[in-house]
């Protein structure tokens, strides 16, 4: 289940923490406005862009289609952004993981490193501020690799995975094992 429950709610969350990054340090944009990048963060599930336009000072955001083409596209769920922002994820495990598509100068990225890190420090106050609850690890499973044994055979892999009750009303564990 999708953290955010329509696009605007996702849009109000964005522009209350873009508003409060630009009002609590301005200079947290230097680094898009150097690069004279325009990057559109384009969200799935639910669907949202935003915009930054780091041609101008100050930086311009758009919230919605936007007429100006971008320099670096960024694709990503919406649960994503949320996990970095309240970093359980870091951008460059995102990459890796193939979670944050990139097209564009994709070595440009880290101009954002920057305001999510800003964001991070924000963030957990506006969930509160917009009435969502803010969790440890937003009520999504934690999965971790242990190793297990079996009695004479090779050892396996197993992971573990742990669910708290925000999305799936019970807490409970799960284990999956399988050979590579």
């Amino acid at each position: 289940m999708a953290f955010f429950s329509d696009s605007d709610q996702l849009y109000a969350c964005a522009k209350a923490l873009f508003t409060q990054i630009e009002e609590q340090d301005p200079s947290a944009s230097d680094a898009i406005l150097a690069s004279r990048l325009v990057i559109r963060l384009c969200c799935t599930e639910p669907h949202a862009e935003f915009t930054l336009n780091g041609r101008r000072r100050p930086v311009q955001i758009t919230y919605g289609p936007a007429k100006v083409r971008p320099t670096m596209d960024i694709e990503l769920e919406a649960d994503t952004l949320h996990r970095i922002l309240l970093s359980e994820l870091s951008l460059k495990k995102a990459m890796g993981n193939g979670l944050l598509k990139v097209r564009g100068p994709v070595w440009k990225v880290t101009v954002l490193a920057d305001v999510f890190y800003r964001g991070q420090a924000i963030y957990p106050q506006i969930l509160k501020d917009q009435g969502l609850s803010v969790e440890p690890n937003g009520g999504y499973a934690i999965c971790s690799r242990t190793p297990r044994k079996r009695a004479g055979s090779q050892p396996r892999r197993s992971y573990t995975v742990r669910t708290t009750s925000a999305y799936c009303g019970t807490s409970g564990v799960a284990t999956a094992g399988g050979r590579r």
